[in-house]
């Protein structure tokens, strides 16, 4: 089989800048693991079969990348066999040494120059492994990851054999050419005049930074979350039920609000990442599809319920509009105020499968905290049991420590005031 070759996608060519010119490598910003904890009676054989069938039947796991800039290629290489890094956990099991070796091993940068994947298995216990498939984000999104982990179980349960599987519609140079033509030929230009019309006059988010906070293109993160029990939880999809709106127009109307205490401004943008599934063809493609889109409310002081109504019709515009990559809109539409408009985000992390059983296994999938954020300043709400937890990813040259745990809590608590409005 001979190497292919195709034009990085426009996602790819920005990670790939940030990785160069922004992002410090010792931090592993841009890896992107898949997770999981392994509970039961490991046949070793069987899982390293099972990660070698993902690497045999998605091209993105064995593409690597050659040139720079605008002349950045993916390049498809043959499949060859991947090995797993068996390790032992200390014994006797110490947790706090296992989440440093974890830590270290998410923090480690992937070379996508020679391979976009690392596999490590650590033995907790004869019945207990963590395993991480370490990914650069190049090759791989969220919505990925949930592919692979629910393909990761079904090929263990059969020893690797990739005739179990659905054949696949799409891999992702499919998907990249489908991007590029959608660009070149005018398909997308409805969707590029509603950004414009969007964002005329908008301007990011600008949450108060350190006095002498320098310029420089990245930092150490830092991390500050609270958790929702599940008694909130159901009073904010009461919320979104009662107002005829997602729960993640709740959630974001919550960010707006928190941003407007913290910054005075009434007109606020931050971005955010949206899946860019909308074709059935890419639901099982493993791959960076995911377009960032740039969420605006004029009114982030407004009443509770009008300010999550106003986040509703901006995330909903923004989903009907995401096939259209923001990179390609005039470099000086937001007013940035000298920061990138990827600097302040909001995610939501949608809800997988987090659990599964097969071949005798228990399979969970774990959200790790221990992973710096590429952005600068990002609030993310992931899922945990029947709550939520909002975990706020900060640059700590830029923001102060003390701060930030206090605008997590103030997120937190204006989610609740609004259960009561």
């Amino acid at each position: 089989m001979t190497v292919r070759e195709a034009p990085a996608t426009v996602g790819q060519r920005l990670l790939w800048m940030m990785g160069h010119y922004r992002a410090t490598e010792e931090y592993g910003t841009f890896n992107c693991p898949v997770l999981c904890r392994l509970r039961g009676r490991l046949d070793r054989a069987a899982l390293g079969a099972a990660v070698n069938g993902l690497v045999r039947r998605h091209e993105s796991l064995r593409t690597v990348f050659a040139g720079r800039g605008r002349d950045l290629l993916q390049r498809v290489l043959p499949a060859e066999p991947v090995g797993v890094d068996w390790r032992d956990a200390p014994q006797p099991p110490a947790p706090a040494d296992l989440e440093a070796q974890l830590a270290a091993e998410l923090r480690t940068r992937i070379d996508v120059g020679l391979s976009p994947i690392r596999v490590t298995c650590w033995q907790v216990s004869d019945t207990d492994h963590v395993l991480c498939l370490n990914l650069h984000h190049m090759v791989t999104d969220a919505w990925s990851t949930g592919v692979l982990f629910k393909e990761l179980q079904t090929l263990y349960a059969h020893g690797g054999d990739l005739s179990v599987l659905p054949e696949m519609p799409w891999q992702y140079l499919d998907f990249a050419r489908w991007q590029r033509h959608q660009t070149d030929s005018g398909a997308l230009d409805r969707q590029r005049g509603y950004w414009l019309r969007q964002l005329d006059g908008a301007r990011l988010a600008r949450p108060p930074r350190l006095p002498g906070a320098g310029s420089a293109a990245s930092g150490p993160t830092g991390v500050a979350a609270v958790t929702l029990p599940a008694d909130v939880t159901r009073a904010l999809k009461d919320v979104a039920r009662d107002l005829r709106v997602t729960l993640f127009s709740v959630l974001l109307a919550g960010y707006f609000a928190q941003l407007h205490r913290a910054t005075g401004d009434r007109d606020l943008t931050v971005a955010s990442l949206f899946a860019n599934r909308s074709r059935p063809e890419s639901r099982g493609t493993v791959g960076f599809l995911a377009n960032m889109a740039m969420l605006r409310s004029r009114r982030a002081d407004a009443d509770p319920r009008l300010l999550i109504k106003a986040a509703h019709v901006a995330a909903v515009g923004a989903f009907a509009n995401e096939q259209q990559p923001f990179q390609t809109l005039p470099p000086r539409l937001i007013d940035t105020g000298g920061l990138r408009a990827d600097d302040v985000v909001f995610q939501v992390v949608t809800d997988p499968q987090y659990k599964g059983h097969a071949g005798g296994l228990e399979f969970e999938l774990l959200v790790p905290d221990a992973i710096g954020s590429r952005f600068s300043f990002e609030l993310a709400v992931a899922p945990l049991g029947t709550g939520l937890r909002p975990v706020l990813f900060y640059r700590r040259d830029w923001f102060a420590d003390a701060w930030s745990r206090e605008f997590i809590a103030g997120y937190g608590d204006l989610l609740r005031s609004f259960t009561k409005a």
